[in-house]
């Protein structure tokens, strides 16, 4: 996995505050389903429409089970849930459906995958001071 350096200054903070430096991932792409589905259907005897529509489907299923509150859990992959951020308000009758700002999805890999990232390599491709007036993250 390739990472370049980058500063970063203290967030809240005007002008940045105490700047560091961090390392930061570099991606090499992205990965669509119809592309997951194409190497999918090449690894088994499904055709490509059938492993689209296989992966598309679990998206559309797992999506519905949050909405109705649930963990969805897939095994060696992990775990997927709703997670909410809300305003702290003075007293319980005061937190209603208002009171929360936003929600997202968080994803928790199991074990059996973290581990399959074990020995991953990482590759310095670019460095800060090459550009020294790259601006700064806060």
């Amino acid at each position: 996995m390739n990472y370049k350096v980058i500063r970063r200054g203290t967030p809240g903070v005007p002008g940045g505050g105490d700047q560091k430096f961090y390392a930061s991932p570099v991606y090499n792409g992205e990965t669509t389903i119809k592309e997951i589905g194409n190497r999918l259907s090449a690894q088994s005897a499904i055709t490509k429409a059938d492993a689209i529509a296989v992966v598309t489907g679990i998206i559309d299923l797992i999506a519905a089970d949050l909405k109705d509150g649930k963990i969805v859990r897939l095994g060696d992959l992990g775990s997927f849930k709703i997670s909410l951020s809300s305003n702290g308000e003075d007293t319980v009758e005061q937190v209603t459906s208002k009171s929360i700002k936003s929600s997202k999805v968080l994803f928790r890999p199991a074990k059996e995958f973290q581990d399959s990232l074990t020995g991953l390599t990482f590759t310095k491709v670019r460095d800060i001071s090459a550009n020294p007036e790259e601006p700064v993250i806060s």
